[in-house]
């Protein structure tokens, strides 16, 4: 997981890093059926990275707003912005990477260090 700030974004990192935003969200909101989160990646003023984080239509829209606020706190925890300050570039979208039963365990262990 390594949050990035510069304008060369790394497509996997970002994904990585994704994984692990869904993965937390998942151990947190483990009482909401099965979802997934993607997010729209820009590049903004001063070569920050943005990623909004969005769910699927039809996936749980009874728990999406807590999810995607979780969301929005675990990836600020992880360097990245969540909301525009300024002009950006165009946006990409961004899935999240099938992270391995450890990488899962890890994710949730450091993301709990720092959202909490």
């Amino acid at each position: 997981m390594a949050g990035s700030s510069r304008a060369s974004v790394n497509g996997e990192g970002l994904s990585r890093d994704l994984g692990a935003v869904q993965e937390w969200c998942r151990h947190v909101h483990s009482e909401a059926p099965t979802f997934d989160i993607c997010a729209v990646a820009k590049i903004c003023r001063k070569s920050s990275v943005l990623l909004v984080p969005h769910i699927p239509n039809d996936q749980t829209p009874i728990f999406e707003g807590p999810i995607l606020e979780t969301a929005r706190r675990a990836i600020e925890a992880l360097g990245y912005m969540t909301e525009i300050a300024g002009p950006a570039t165009a946006g990409a979208m961004v899935y999240p990477w099938p992270l391995t039963a450890h990488e899962r365990m890890t994710a949730i262990r450091l993301l709990g260090d720092k959202v909490e």
